[in-house]
């Protein structure tokens, strides 16, 4: 029997089968007891569900689309927690049963894993898939040594330049009991993201569900200060499930970009953290490819968009998806970063 958990209090009586579940089979920071409460903390009410079946351990959630009666899996990459050998086709059946959606989408799923295996062999139902970008990782097992080689590589010795000059005039900490929400907000509102309607105050409650993340101990941040008045100039946030770090978002105050401290934080901080470390065996960097994360990239894993249960609506899905990928890659390969696609500069 399936268990619908649709509000915080009822997650807080699960949160044992939660918490063993992911001890046991958890891949990703998504699929963590943290993350579903501050999904639930962040939304509206109704518009987020937790599926759990405690006898097959399995769990998955999902929120409402932007289409009409469609519902998105909220867990990225691993979009359900349990057993990758069990037959999933009865709990998607009972769970499209619960929501009578139009479809059920599952966006940016790995297809390195037997779940992906497990979903393509589902009969009946119509499954619609289609490629999205790779992500980028770097192993931890590399030496620091090749991964900086590289970043000289494609970028030039440039990238020597804008260490000393971060180094000479920032430092970087993470921060543990600080007030992190304002500093987090002080760099979002001073970002070139603000003036585009993308930082994390401006899409939905971005800057909700992430700060509860950290709060909730689910996520670090760090922090780059400027040496002189202490003032924060970027952060970044970092997650771990097991042996895998995933680098979950970052930013950096618009009038602090000489001192390159985005670009420092991923091409340096983060190599310094984790490279090497024995802890760990690769970090994702969640997200298709760009100028930054390729310089550091040592490696890519594949993953697809699915929709389950076909109606019309999948193939709307699947053309703004699909578009969006393109005019990520052609902006890749143009050589442009990620602010050209908003900004046009």
């Amino acid at each position: 029997m399936i268990e619908v958990i649709e509000n915080l209090n009822d997650l807080k009586k699960y949160k044992n089968d939660i918490d063993k579940l992911y001890s046991k089979y958890g891949k990703c920071p998504y699929q963590s007891y943290m993350f579903l409460k501050a999904n639930f903390i962040t939304k509206n009410n109704g518009d987020f569900k937790v599926f759990l079946d405690s006898k097959n351990e399995l769990l998955s959630a999902f929120e409402t689309y932007w289409y009409e009666n469609t519902w998105k899996c909220s867990i990225e990459s691993y979009p359900i927690l349990g057993r990758e050998t069990e037959d999933i086709a009865f709990f998607l059946k009972e769970i499209a049963q619960y929501l009578k959606p139009q479809t059920i989408y599952f966006p940016k799923v790995y297809i390195h894993t037997k779940l992906y295996n497990n979903f393509i062999n589902i009969k009946d139902e119509k499954i619609t898939i289609w490629d999205r970008l790779p992500v980028p990782i770097i192993n931890c097992s590399c030496s620091k040594e090749n991964i900086y080689k590289q970043e000289i590589e494609k970028y030039g010795k440039r990238i020597l330049r804008q260490k000393k000059k971060f180094e000479k005039n920032l430092y970087v900490k993470e921060i543990k009991s600080e007030p992190f929400e304002e500093i987090i907000k002080d760099i979002e509102i001073n970002s070139w993201k603000r003036q585009c309607n993308q930082d994390m105050l401006s899409r939905e409650n971005q800057f909700t569900f992430y700060t509860n993340i950290i709060k909730l101990g689910g996520a670090k941040l760090f922090v780059a200060f400027e040496k002189e008045t202490n003032v924060p100039v970027s952060y970044r946030i970092d997650a771990t499930t097991k042996d895998k770090v995933y680098f979950l978002k970052s930013s950096f105050k618009e009038q602090y970009k000489k001192y390159s401290p985005g670009s420092y934080l991923i091409a340096t901080d983060l190599i310094e953290r984790y490279v090497e470390n024995k802890n760990y065996s690769y970090i994702d960097l969640c997200g298709s490819r760009n100028i930054l994360k390729n310089m550091v990239a040592t490696d890519e894993l594949n993953r697809v968009d699915i929709c389950y249960m076909y109606n019309d609506i999948v193939e709307k899905i699947k053309e703004e998806r699909t578009n969006f990928s393109k005019l990520n890659k052609e902006n890749y390969l143009e050589g442009n970063s990620i602010r050209k696609i908003y900004m046009g500069e």
